[in-house]
């Protein structure tokens, strides 16, 4: 497009500076005979101009169209550039969000579920559908450490069946759009479960961003609390 652009303006200003020089040239050659007679001369200067204008008229259109083009198609890139840009501002104001309301590690089961509560609410805030599960499973059992769902107000509950061995081999559930943590080397694993199509495209960063720090928090979580029990435990040994 640009090239052709190029080769178009060029040409028509070649033209352009033609026709001044023969519009200068030209009288003055008919008028001193070199065409024959005035008024044969006359002739071919009109020919002449009238060539020139049928070319000029045209190729200004052409090259006035092409540029339009150009314009409106680098104007559709910059909207595009912009809600990308104005997408990913949102994603990161989310993901921001997500730290600064965690205001302190989860020390208690009660703690814990508030955590599932904010974490869910934050999802709803960013899918179209009415519901969504976590589930946190051991990966090498296959056992389920521990699920949490939530749905909108006067929204349907989830009735789905999903085993865990499913979903740990990355295998797709019918209905179902599952968000999985990216870590790999550890015994847990934390999934985002949701109805499928209920997230737009570009908001999978912003839920495995969720469904990693679920994780993380979990293993903290129960790091710590078993810690705690332990060292209770033989305090009452040692009594």
């Amino acid at each position: 497009m640009k090239l052709k652009i190029k080769s178009l303006k060029n040409i028509y200003f070649a033209v352009l500076v033609l026709a001044i020089l023969l519009a200068t040239v030209t009288p003055f050659v008919s008028h001193n005979g070199y065409f024959g007679d005035i008024k044969n001369g006359q002739k071919i200067e009109q020919m002449i101009e009238i060539a020139i204008l049928l070319f000029l008229f045209p190729s200004s259109f052409i090259i006035y169209t092409l540029y339009q083009k150009k314009i409106n198609t680098d104007q559709q890139k910059l909207d595009e550039a912009l809600r990308y840009i104005g997408a990913i501002n949102i994603q990161m104001e989310q993901i921001n969000s997500i730290v600064e309301d965690l205001k302190k590690y989860p020390e208690s089961e009660r703690d814990f579920k508030s955590l599932f509560q904010s974490l869910a609410d934050k999802v709803l805030g960013i899918i179209r559908e009415n519901w969504v599960m976590f589930r946190i499973i051991d990966s090498t059992s296959g056992r389920t450490l521990t699920e949490f769902s939530k749905s909108r107000a006067n929204g349907a509950s989830p009735k789905f069946e999903v085993s865990n061995r499913l979903l740990i081999e990355n295998k797709k559930a019918d209905g179902l759009d599952v968000i999985e943590s990216t870590q790999d080397n550890f015994e847990v694993k934390a999934f985002c479960i949701i109805p499928q199509g209920a997230r737009a495209a570009g908001q999978e960063a912003i839920l495995k961003t969720i469904v990693n720090n679920l994780e993380m928090l979990y293993i903290i979580f129960t790091s710590a609390y078993s810690k705690t029990h332990l060292a209770y435990a033989n305090g009452n040994a040692r009594r």
